[in-house]
């Protein structure tokens, strides 16, 4: 689940106030992940490349860089892995490191 906050710019009475969706972060199964935090790749559900699998094998901690929506419902982390390759993971394949 996605918990969305609102931001009101202005608010003195008369003037329009802008609601600005903030975005907090999803709600995950471990401490909160957010953007910038140091994650390790735990495991893979689907099937992945051979480069993909041997840039986990050598180092599989990474950088968050942002989130997805995945199929309407859950969330996808976008990580960027020491060797510089970008790619998601669900939130239950991954942890803080």
């Amino acid at each position: 689940m996605i918990r969305l906050a609102t931001m009101a710019a202005g608010g003195d009475k008369g003037q329009r106030v802008n609601l600005t969706p903030l975005f907090i972060a999803p709600a995950m199964s471990q401490a909160a992940i957010t953007i910038g935090s140091k994650v390790r790749v735990t495991r893979v559900r689907d099937r992945i490349p051979a480069d993909l699998v041997a840039a986990l094998q050598a180092d599989a901690t990474g950088t968050v860089k942002d989130f997805k929506v995945t199929d309407g419902k859950g969330i996808g982390v976008v990580v960027q892995l020491s060797n510089g390759t970008t790619t998601w993971f669900f939130d239950d394949e991954i942890t803080a490191a």
